[in-house]
């Protein structure tokens, strides 16, 4: 029903040779089979010494966030804020300006606490309260950004439609 003769037999003698090798080249070795290592359409160029990370928050943290300089970072955050407060306190009435400013603030400041979690980990150091501190950090600044950023697509959205309502 499933399996032929000949398919069984490839497969008993591919368990063997694996079993041979793990014996002569070590146990891993013998656990990552040669179909393992051959490249597809998906992994081009496979090297089995040094794979490729993989996409996600950490090893891109790991290669790119110490590439940012702090001084932009700390304008960006310093200059966003003070903006978008000038805006609500002299001229409330142009809030819509504001969301770009609180996106780039947000942006300066989500860098900045990422920069400091790098440095941390660069140090090895574990620090739980102030890695703990340096997460919320991160996670309040996407969130409001994201937040600041929605509300403005809509504001802008509801202000381009909003003449054609009134017609």
């Amino acid at each position: 029903m499933g399996c032929g003769a000949s398919e069984l037999n490839s497969s008993v003698l591919t368990l063997r040779s694996s079993l041979v090798n793990a014996a002569s080249c070590g146990v891993i070795q013998a656990l990552v089979f040669h179909t393992m290592l051959t490249p597809t359409r998906l992994t081009p160029k496979f090297n089995p010494a040094a794979p490729v990370p993989r996409t996600t928050l950490q090893n891109i943290m790991g290669t790119g966030v110490g590439q940012a300089a702090t001084r932009p970072l700390a304008l960006a955050a310093v200059l966003g804020t003070a903006g978008a407060l000038a805006i609500l306190l002299y001229l409330p009435e142009h809030w819509p300006l504001v969301t770009p400013l609180v996106c780039v603030a947000c942006f300066g400041a989500w860098g900045l606490a990422a920069k400091q979690t790098q440095v941390l980990d660069l140090l090895h150091r574990r620090a739980p309260v102030l890695r703990f501190w340096l997460r919320l950090a991160r996670t309040t600044a996407a969130s409001i950004g994201i937040a600041s950023a929605a509300i403005g697509v809509m504001e802008l959205f509801f202000r381009l439609i909003r003449p054609a309502m009134l017609l």
